[in-house]
């Protein structure tokens, strides 16, 4: 017998640690971003070793598993799993995937074990998985929620106070190269910078009234210009889509990635298809995390 579970891919336009707090529940991070449809698919079944696969390989899949660890240790359980991961979205983009994989994990080990724990226990579970291996601090706590995101305080699920909105909006993303977020959240010089930064852009978003999805790409350029984080090859991406008519782009935190809301998607598409880059597209979600029926 197996479980499949979603979890929708996400991306960080701005955020910000204001305070290193010492419960992990109650430690995370401002910001805002989008959540879509692109996301990973993940079926747990019953094993003799615990083994997890990210579309057909075989993986360490440390956050996955310290997310089932924390699921075994609340319930009892101690039998393995073997996790398959598939995803359209790669590893190491600033797209949120630990997040994804734990979280449709969960939901679908609890379902495979019949625990009955709730979804928020699940989630803080994945926030946990997160936080200890310095895979993302405010991943979790976007993603179980549909749409726009805009995180006002820190923690994690249940703790942080989290504004959400509603949007179909299509979106592209551009993938360049990834970065290690762990090394970005274990250096408090790179965290001081983007906070400074961070902090006033989190209170700017609050004031949009409208057409949120310009309104974050927007205030995430005026972050990535000054958080400390954007790279060379990114900026000349950015430059070379301003020329083409393409103005409103910016970083996903922590990847060399570009969010893009096309104004023309048919010329877009040329564009990527001519400087053969590598690119997703799809749109904002309006689907939260869940079991997949069978």
């Amino acid at each position: 017998m197996s479980v499949k579970a979603w979890a929708p891919g996400h991306a960080t336009l701005f955020f910000a640690v204001p305070d290193q707090i010492e419960d992990p529940l109650k430690m995370g991070s401002l910001g805002g971003g989008f959540n879509f449809d692109a996301g990973v698919t993940t079926t747990v079944s019953k094993a003799e070793a615990d083994e997890v696969y990210w579309n057909g390989r075989l993986i360490e899949g440390e956050v996955t598993l310290s997310a089932l660890d924390f699921l075994r240790e609340k319930s009892d359980i101690s039998t393995r799993v073997t996790v398959h991961h598939v995803s359209e979205i790669p590893i190491g983009y600033g797209l949120s995937t630990s997040g994804a994989g734990s979280i449709s994990a969960l939901l679908a080990a609890n379902r495979l074990f019949n625990i009955s724990i709730t979804d928020l226990e699940l989630f803080k579970m994945a926030h946990l998985a997160d936080f200890k291996h310095h895979t993302g601090l405010g991943s979790v706590l976007a993603q179980i929620r549909p749409g726009i995101e805009l995180r006002l305080t820190q923690g994690g699920p249940g703790f942080a106070i989290v504004e959400s909105f509603p949007s179909d909006e299509e979106i592209a993303i551009i993938l360049i190269a990834p970065l290690k977020t762990s090394e970005v959240l274990t250096s408090q010089k790179q965290v001081s910078q983007l906070t400074e930064i961070g902090v006033k852009i989190v209170a700017e978003a609050q004031n949009i009234q409208k057409d949120l999805v310009t309104g974050f790409i927007q205030i995430g350029q005026k972050f990535m210009k000054n958080c400390g984080l954007s790279t060379k090859r990114i900026e000349k991406l950015q430059n070379n889509l301003v020329e083409i008519g393409e103005k409103n782009s910016t970083m996903a935190m922590i990847g060399e990635t570009l969010v893009i809301l096309p104004d023309d998607e048919t010329k877009l598409k040329k564009y990527i298809a001519a400087n053969n880059l590598k690119a997703i597209f799809t749109k904002i979600t309006s689907k939260k995390p869940h079991v997949i029926k069978n």
